[in-house]
């Protein structure tokens, strides 16, 4: 770029700043993944390596053309070299010699990031997944049939949030001091009420942690300065939400705050742990912005003390397990518990008003989970509300629901854990029976399970047909069509698409389903609609004012 001297040329005459933007741009698009993933491809990348070593061939593959049968021959002999040589994680003695087919799989798709990076040709993933599965049956095989399936973590019981609090109250840790004694209370009732991700409270999560500035209090529907006194007369908390995984820049639910009331003696009250530490800690109003929720109290002392990290956390709560209850238990329990917790807590509040448990679309609020009806549910949600909800869950036990509830409360704060390979594999094994290919501009069902804004039953409905036939224009249609799940019928105005024409409703407009999106818009799509060539309308964004309800 430096040597180009065409008409179109960027920076002409000044190579130093063109470099120096060259340097910038790639750093920015380096920031756009998470630090934990780039670890991982980093992780799959040193995997690759050491199997081209063992073959041996380059591990950087052609950039300028593709030998599909030679590559995709590397890269089964890669997933098999890294299924055959991976250790399983030392800390499960349960675990089977080698390592799951699946770890070595994710390796190889992480590896093929960095090389699609570097520019390199790389054969269709179809062509390698045989491999996997063949793996996976010799794994299952050698092992046992529950071998593969995910160890979801289990929830905390009362029993077990009781005997922390007193473990932590009592000083009962011998190697740490009073302050850190307070710091992992702090830090439980923080995730027990917020079903906050270790992430969201840690430095390199790769998210934006938790800060001060997140708090708000009130007194009554009065906010408060941040300052000593007022917050002592505080009588509500209000936590803006901070960016997670699952909505990594904030635009989801970075408006939509939680509320918590200052109830004195409540169980594990999140308004009660942070109004200590914030007269504890106080923090200059200038510094909120930077001053991290949870910090090592060895840095107290400092103006503004680091964010702890992922590793610190792990290492104190695992102490903390160890002192309360059996290995086998806390095996099974980490920090992403207090989100199990959360969940199955609100499905265990029963009350008159809600019989069988607060419903699967609350749960869905309380983990942040990005769905439509969970955004629909929390408009309808006051501040009064919100902390009602909070308050009945610190007063249920997670224990008194059984284990298919349990189940069923964890898929709705957090999508199962191999739903998106399963689905991957799915569309391949589909594409591969049927010989077609999937159309260029139609998501993976993978993508559509990691992203999933609704139900799988809506998904489903919404996809189009692999197959892409022309059909006949249809016959305008005055019959009310059934509309899929989280839909509604309407009728898309002509004018909306005025070179098309319009042979439906009497050519008024063509009847489709309407899903609510953000911003007063909504994801509409076609149920018969064909251009001139046959080929079906795509689904299109829309503001709600301009549809029509169907007659």
């Amino acid at each position: 770029m430096a040597a180009d001297e065409s008409a179109g040329a960027a920076c002409p005459g000044d190579p130093e700043r063109l470099h120096a933007l060259i340097g910038d741009l790639f750093s920015a698009k380096a920031s756009a993944r998470a630090p934990s993933t780039r670890n991982k491809d980093e992780w799959g990348y040193q995997w690759w390596c050491r199997c081209c070593a063992a073959l041996p061939c380059d591990p950087l593959r052609p950039t300028d053309s593709l030998y599909p049968e030679r590559e995709a021959f590397i890269a089964g002999f890669a997933v098999m070299y890294m299924a055959a040589n991976m250790q399983p994680r030392r800390r499960s003695a349960k675990k089977p010699k080698h390592a799951s087919p699946l770890s070595a799989w994710a390796a190889y798709k992480h590896a093929r990031t960095v090389l699609a990076a570097w520019g390199s040709k790389l054969p269709d993933i179809s062509l390698v997944r045989d491999t996997l599965k063949g793996l996976m049956r010799n794994h299952v095989a050698a092992y046992r049939d529950e071998v593969l399936a995910p160890e979801r973590k289990r929830p905390y019981f009362r029993k077990h949030e009781t005997a922390m609090l007193a473990l932590l109250d009592t000083k009962g840790v011998a190697s740490w001091s009073p302050a850190l004694h307070n710091t992992m209370r702090w830090a439980v009732c923080f995730a027990r009420c917020t079903g906050a991700r270790k992430a969201e409270l840690t430095a390199d999560g790769g998210c934006h942690f938790y800060t001060r500035g997140h708090l708000t209090w009130y007194c009554g529907n009065t906010p408060l300065p941040p300052t000593p006194d007022a917050i002592r007369r505080a009588t509500r908390l209000r936590i803006r939400p901070a960016a997670s995984k699952a909505d990594p820049f904030n635009i989801h639910w970075g408006s939509l705050e939680m509320w918590f009331d200052v109830i004195p003696g409540q169980h594990m009250s999140v308004a009660l742990a942070l109004r200590e530490l914030e007269l504890r800690h106080p923090c200059p109003p200038e510094l909120r912005n930077e001053y991290p929720l949870i910090f090592d109290p060895e840095h107290a002392a400092l103006t503004t003390p680091p964010a702890v990290s992922r590793a610190w956390l792990d290492h104190k709560l695992r102490i903390i397990l160890a002192h309360v209850m059996s290995p086998g238990e806390a095996e099974v329990r980490s920090w992403h518990s207090w989100r199990v917790t959360l969940a199955c807590s609100l499905r265990a509040a029963r009350d008159a008003k809600h019989p069988d448990g607060r419903s699967l679309a609350l749960v869905k609020v309380f983990g942040r989970w990005r769905s439509d009806s969970a955004v629909e549910l929390y408009g309808r949600l006051d501040p009064d509300a919100y902390a009602g909800h909070v308050s009945a869950s610190l007063a249920a036990d997670s224990a008194s629901i059984n284990a298919a509830g349990t189940a069923e409360a964890m898929d709705n704060v957090d999508p199962p854990l191999f739903e998106s390979m399963a689905t991957e594999q799915e569309d391949a094994y589909a594409t591969e029976e049927s010989g077609d290919e999937l159309p260029k501009d139609r998501p993976s069902k993978a993508k559509a399970a990691a992203v999933a804004a609704a139900p799988r039953a809506k998904a489903t409905a919404a996809k189009p047909s692999r197959k892409r036939k022309r059909r006949a224009a249809p016959k305008p249609s005055f019959d009310t069509p059934r509309a899929p799940a989280g839909t509604m019928c309407v009728i898309v105005p002509a004018e909306c698409f005025p070179t098309e024409v319009c042979a439906e409703n009497g050519g008024r407009g063509w009847s489709a389903f309407a899903a609510p999106r953000s911003k007063g818009t909504a994801s509409v799509m076609f149920e018969t609609a064909r251009d001139a060539e046959g080929r079906p309308f795509r689904p299109v964004l829309l503001q709600r004012d301009v549809l029509l309800a169907y007659p």
